[in-house]
């Protein structure tokens, strides 16, 4: 591939609170992605602000000028209802902008393809945060060969789903009544045990921990204690996307034989409706005319070559 051919990948993802970006490699003949740089920061709903800036600022760092960028990946949730559409509206900005292709990758499946490369192996469990004390859960198997994944993508209270698992110990240890101020994430008492009106249970000892069982999520900073008892809970550091996962699952999918045929990505949030009301009615700092003038931007830098 010569020097004047794209031959680059931007992905990102921004479904929950964590911005994750990567510059990838391409490797077209081996079917594979490289990693050149990756950056992880909490948006704490700033998304829409920030993703595009750090983009730039990755790019830059990374010595990468935008045409040589072949192709957008972009993370398609489950998660956050805004935070989901900001990550597809960039990535189809972007696309189109520099006339690229755009593909989507779960952003549970890099989540685990993260854990993959830091050498987690074997049964491991995905719990990500679903807001309204919900959790989406997917099963997983990773072996040196990569992540297969085991269950489909669904939404369920996050306390059935730990008796599901026969992790919760008696029936009492339950989440807030309805009228509790709502999850911690906005500034509410659930996942606190000290602020709620119902008694908890003991907590799970190590004793009680599934052996052969690893954990993660982001639904783990609520509901830890629902899941201790399951199995083993990783670092935090692997709860959520990152930019070597989302390349990582990109590429799983094409060492797997799935197509390599770029295609506009389905996005994934609740299937009711939007989980985020009061993200709904923050201020809109970035209009309309706003993302159109940072996308032609983007066009008019790349026909310059800059």
């Amino acid at each position: 591939m010569d020097d004047a051919t794209p031959s680059y990948v931007l992905a990102f993802d921004t479904a929950n609170e964590v911005i994750a970006i990567g510059l990838g490699r391409l490797d077209a003949a081996a079917r594979s992605i490289e990693l050149v740089a990756s950056v992880e920061v909490e948006a704490r709903r700033a998304s829409n602000t920030q993703l595009v800036p750090r983009i730039d600022e990755l790019c830059a760092r990374a010595g990468v000028a935008r045409e040589k960028i072949a192709c957008v990946c972009v993370g398609r949730g489950p998660g956050s209802f805004t935070g989901v559409r900001i990550a597809l509206a960039t990535a189809k900005g972007i696309a189109s902008a520099l006339e690229v292709g755009l593909v989507g990758v779960s952003s549970l499946d890099a989540v685990v393809w993260g854990a993959w490369k830091a050498a987690e192996r074997g049964e491991l469990l995905v719990v990500a945060d679903a807001m309204r004390r919900e959790v989406y859960p997917v099963e997983y198997r990773l072996d040196d060969e990569g992540a297969v994944r085991l269950t489909a993508d669904r939404v369920i209270k996050a306390e059935a789903f730990a008796e599901e698992l026969g992790a919760t110990g008696s029936s009492d240890r339950s989440m807030a009544d309805d009228g509790d101020a709502g999850d911690s994430r906005h500034g509410g008492n659930a996942g606190d045990p000290s602020r709620r009106g119902r008694p908890w249970s003991a907590l799970p000892t190590e004793a009680d921990v599934h052996p052969d069982r690893l954990i993660t999520g982001d639904g783990l900073r609520k509901y830890a204690e629902f899941f201790e008892s399951a199995g083993a809970l990783l670092p935090e550091a692997l709860w959520t996307p990152t930019g070597a996962g989302l390349f990582a699952g990109a590429a799983g999918r094409l060492a797997s034989g799935g197509s390599a045929t770029p295609s506009m990505p389905r996005g994934m949030t609740r299937l009711s409706r939007c989980p985020c009301t009061r993200a709904c009615r923050m201020p809109r700092r970035t209009s309309g005319s706003g993302w159109r003038a940072s996308m032609g931007a983007w066009r008019a830098s790349a026909a310059r070559g800059t």
